[in-house]
């Protein structure tokens, strides 16, 4: 089961790992996901947003649909901040993004215009 990181009466927030639908997919072979888990825990969690099923994140769920409603609005209408973190190799783009399109490209010493804000967390060789 996915790590819940957060509970309350009105909402989860929840640890979704990489290579797990957030809901469930066309055909049979696509059923285990996400939300069916949650809910097997919470009847009332409705989800409020979507990850890829490659991303790994932090998702969020409703408990009830007046939570739902309220949440929905409030992604919809930006209130929510979201950011992505992405390993990137030691030479390549970093891409930031917003409101579902890249804001900001950096690159590395080739001269490409780069007003992207970003610091690097973790060197791997």
């Amino acid at each position: 089961m996915p790590a819940i990181l957060f509970q309350d009466e009105h909402l989860l927030i929840v640890n979704k790992p990489a290579g797990l639908l957030s809901v469930p997919g066309r055909g049979v072979d696509k059923q285990d996901c996400l939300s069916a888990r949650i809910q097997q825990l919470f009847a009332d969690a409705l989800v409020v947003h979507r990850l890829d099923m490659a991303t790994s994140g932090l998702m969020v769920f409703a408990r009830g649909e007046a939570m739902q409603h309220e949440l929905s609005r409030m992604f919809r209408e930006w209130k929510v901040s979201k950011r992505y973190v992405a390993p990137c190799q030691h030479r390549g783009y970093f891409v930031r993004w917003a409101k579902g399109r890249a804001v900001d490209v950096a690159c590395d010493s080739s001269g490409i215009r780069s007003p992207c804000h970003f610091k690097g967390l973790v060197l791997r060789e």
